[in-house]
């Protein structure tokens, strides 16, 4: 947006020099008249020699690089700033630059003199005022504040995808100047290496960092407790979003330390959403919408595993982590026991996610994101998740590819089935059947602790979507299979040896369970068993359990999903990671959630030796797998230079690209096994 009067810019350093092109380049097209540039560096910066006419010197090969010449440049000293005759030649420009340097000796040099009042007279003419590094800092804090200026122009404006400058806090006051320009109407939004100005007048204004995080829902509590969530309320002023919020309100887990993450405030205020990206600069890039996973109960947007930065860097996408409501609070089904207050209870946490990816739709081009190329991405519950999202009416037209890793569209309960959770939850809290209405006063505390309860008795995955007739209406694996993911990639896979990750933990899992073998495949159970250790070596045939309650949990979900998108002639790319830990004397295998650091590449995480082992061959696989990802959210085909040629799924070739140091493509791996399923899975 462009004031009646000029136009100020704050844009960034030179880590930023390709947005800052594109933005200047907008700038000089919005002039009435040929450019008319002056390049204003200090001379009085202690930088060292040099150092002055090297910003002078930047600054003269940027406008070349856009086809304009400098007019003049002036390397200025207080005194020089005082002078009449070289303010007179600043009021004959249409486009002041104030180059970089150390903002305070700017603002020494130039605040209060005959050239800082000459300035405001170009902006008051309708000319440009840009600045870079310490030059948009002494815009944001001290110039757009300052009376002559404010007086000249009561319709201040910044073009959105401005950068402001790193280390704002050397000079308090640009704050102050940047929400008196709100309080116009103006929608300002800035961002470089450190910090953003993200808002509007309506909405209020945030500023975050680079990992930064922002509110995309109102806080779930009191009232608002087991009800679908809603947009988020304005606030005035400036809210700073520099650190994570809250994480969803959740018991504490023994697993947080062994995945690096830090204690952080949990709670019902929770639905924050983190952002890493290369600019606010409109360069509408891919984004990648990350859903964490901890089987519904637990885990958080802001693990360090989750950390955007390298996929920023990397591959320029803008990346997006979430928190959304967990356990009771998010997923219990309470439409049987309650008024219709609760109709929507049993999917309050996948509702969050689509509230989310709403905020994404309608603000992400701030953040230099594309709403038009989403794809969202998750782990565990998290693709578990995503393969909800493929089915929810809800959902349609909020994102455009889906990535799935040991998760996908079978993780589900009925509402029979949710219905006796949700009864003993209200039992283990001491209430009856018909006292559902009395949960919005009970503590948090208190919820989690009959969670645990009903948790622990009941298995693995006790809260979970639930299929409620109205924001789910049927299964999602039928609904995929019916075409409700039509037009949407999915790159979708399974770790080979994803049972190990619970079976090391507990050992107790890894023992054969006689009932549940023969509820699977009746008369056939010990034929079944069988395959499975024949698949193996001898001397690893005790783990053909843990290999089938691998397939079962994980790997036959997945083909289904494959199979039904695949059939009905969609784009599907199948994976497994075969990548051996040597962690906890290799016991782990190719075990759950071992990809993710690899996806993310970020081995040197905490926590994540743990589980990987340090085995130097761990980042040419990271590089390899982190680049695919990359590839598949900006083209939705994973293929790149660095793996082999990696075909679409479909049910005769059945092609799978094998993740491991080095990587290939199996056609219809574990064939054997697979056909077990048809008919059971």
């Amino acid at each position: 947006m462009v004031s009646t009067h000029g136009t100020v810019a704050l844009v960034g350093s030179g880590e930023f020099l390709e947005p800052i092109e594109a933005l200047d380049q907008q700038l000089l097209a919005r002039l009435s008249a040929p450019p008319r540039v002056i390049v204003l560096p200090t001379a009085s910066a202690p930088d060292g020699p040099g150092v002055p006419e090297r910003w002078a010197q930047m600054g003269i090969k940027h406008f070349a690089r856009l086809g304009v010449s400098v007019e003049a440049v002036m390397m200025l000293t207080r005194e020089d700033a005082e002078s009449a005759a070289l303010a007179s030649q600043i009021a004959t420009a249409n486009f002041v630059y104030l180059s970089g340097g150390k903002p305070l000796y700017l603002l020494e040099t130039l605040q209060g003199t005959a050239c800082w009042r000459a300035i405001a007279d170009v902006f008051a003419a309708g000319g440009v005022v840009a600045g870079c590094s310490a030059g948009a800092m002494v815009l944001a804090g001290h110039l757009l504040a300052w009376p002559p200026l404010r007086r000249s122009t009561p319709a201040l404006g910044l073009v959105p995808g401005i950068a402001v400058i790193p280390h704002f806090d050397e000079i308090p006051g640009w704050l102050t100047g940047i929400a008196r320009l709100t309080s116009s109407g103006v929608t300002v939004v800035g961002v470089e290496g450190s910090t953003a100005l993200v808002g509007s007048p309506e909405q209020g204004w945030t500023v975050c960092g680079r990992g930064s995080v922002t509110v995309f829902a109102r806080p779930p509590i009191g009232s608002l407790r087991f009800r679908p969530p809603q947009p988020p309320e304005a606030w005035t002023g400036v809210r700073d979003a520099t650190a994570f919020g809250p994480i969803s309100a959740q018991p504490p887990i023994a697993m947080e330390n062994f995945f690096g993450a830090a204690k952080v405030p949990s709670g019902e205020d929770c639905l924050h959403l983190n952002i890493w990206s290369p600019g606010a600069d409109n360069a509408r890039r891919p984004v990648m919408f990350w859903i964490h996973g901890g089987a519904f109960v637990g885990g958080s947007g802001s693990m360090p595993w989750y950390n955007g930065s390298a996929f920023a860097v990397n591959g320029d996408v803008v990346v997006v982590t979430i928190n959304y409501r967990l356990g009771a609070l998010g997923f219990l089904h309470l439409a049987d026991l309650g008024d219709e207050n609760y109709v929507f209870s049993s999917n309050c946490g996948i509702l969050d996610q689509i509230a989310a990816l709403e905020w994404v739709r309608d603000n992400i081009a701030a953040f230099g994101g594309d709403p038009a190329n989403v794809t969202i991405f998750g782990e565990s519950a998290g693709a578990m998740s995503a393969g909800t999202l493929l089915a929810m009416p809800a959902s349609q037209g909020l994102f455009k590819r889906a990535i799935l890793q040991s998760g996908a569209a079978h993780s589900v309960a009925r509402p029979k089935a949710a219905t006796r959770v949700a009864s003993d939850f209200l039992t283990a809290l001491g209430l009856d059947t018909d006292q559902a209405a009395e949960l919005i006063d009970v503590p948090v505390d208190q919820l989690l602790a009959a969670q645990n309860k009903v948790f622990s008795s009941s298995g693995l995955v006790t809260f979970q979507p639930v299929v409620d007739a109205i924001t789910l209406p049927c299964k999602p694996a039928d609904a995929i299979a019916d075409g409700s993911a039509r037009g949407v990639d999915i790159l979708i896979g399974t770790n080979r040896n994803e049972m190990k990750f619970f079976t090391v933990m507990d050992p107790r899992q890894a023992s054969v369970n006689e009932s549940l073998l023969k509820r699977l495949f009746g008369a056939n159970a010990e034929q079944a068993l069988d395959t499975y250790r024949a698949a193996l070596p001898e001397e690893l045939s005790v783990n053909a359990w843990t290999d089938l309650t691998t397939d079962r949990t994980f790997r036959v979900p997945a083909i289904r999903l494959a199979e039904g998108q695949s059939k009905r002639g969609e784009r599907v790319w199948m994976y497994r990671f075969d990548w051996l830990s040597s962690a906890f004397g290799g016991r782990l295998g190719a075990c759950h959630a071992l990809e993710i650091p690899f996806v993310w590449n970020n081995l040197d995480q905490p926590g994540v030796a743990g589980l990987t082992g340090d085995s130097p061959a761990r980042q040419s696989l990271a590089d390899r797998m982190h680049a695919a990802w990359i590839a598949f959210a900006h083209t939705g085909n994973p293929n790149m230079s660095s793996i082999p040629d990696w075909p679409t799924y479909d049910t005769e070739r059945r092609a799978t690209m094998i993740f491991d140091e080095t990587c290939r493509v199996e056609n219809d791996p574990q064939a054997n096994e697979r056909r077990l399923w048809e008919g059971v899975l």
